[in-house]
């Protein structure tokens, strides 16, 4: 099992040491360029239609939805 007290994690994890402003610009410098095919699968999701494409295709490439 791999655990940590708040207090190990407050004292290892820098970005809880900064103000809220500061915290805030440094998750949003983290967040990744959003996907070539997002407004298609957004589109495609929405519609609930995928008879003229494939959607392994429209999600092939990295996986960059995360924050790192």
């Amino acid at each position: 099992m791999i655990q940590a007290s708040l207090g190990q994690i407050k004292k290892s994890v820098g970005m809880l040491h900064l103000d809220e402003d500061n915290f805030i610009t440094d998750i949003i410098q983290r967040i990744p360029p959003t996907p070539p095919n997002y407004l298609v699968i957004a589109e495609k999701n929405l519609e609930g239609n995928f008879k003229d494409i494939n959607p392994v295709d429209l999600e092939a490439g990295p996986n960059r939805c995360a924050v790192s």
